[in-house]
């Protein structure tokens, strides 16, 4: 113990820089916007200038940060959920959808949750093959 307070005392600036350090990457990760990834996403609707219902326009958001989280685009490199997909769930979520819808789910994907990925590129890249093959919206 008393080994720890010597080097403590001798190293007090090493110690201090990493404290701060390690508060900063805590507060970075814990960071969350919700309101405002809501409110870019309000605004490519409101640019868009579509007429789908205010339901419907949801159910889109939501298939497109569902999208996203599966695919594992909507994250950071060094979060562990980007690190992996599933297919089967961002299929299932892609096959039900119109061409309109899905160039509107695209476009929430690139402004809003992906942060400027394309859909189309990342479905590509990442969905399995059989998969792939089978989308009727690309």
């Amino acid at each position: 113990m008393l080994k720890i307070v010597s080097l403590l005392k001798k190293y007090w600036y090493v110690a201090l820089i990493g404290v701060v350090i390690i508060g900063l990457l805590i507060y970075k990760m814990l960071k969350k916007k919700p309101s405002s990834q809501t409110e870019a996403a309000e605004k490519v609707l409101i640019k868009e200038g579509t007429s789908f219902t205010e339901q419907a326009k949801r159910d889109l958001n939501n298939v497109s940060l569902q999208i996203a989280q599966n695919l594992g685009t909507s994250y950071s490199w060094y979060d562990p959920r980007s690190w992996t997909e599933n297919d089967e769930t961002v299929f299932k979520l892609i096959l039900p959808l119109t061409q309109k819808e899905f160039d509107l789910v695209a476009k929430l994907y690139f402004g809003v949750y992906a942060k400027g990925k394309d859909l189309r590129v990342d479905l590509a890249n990442l969905l399995d093959s059989k998969y792939y093959e089978q989308l009727t919206v690309r």
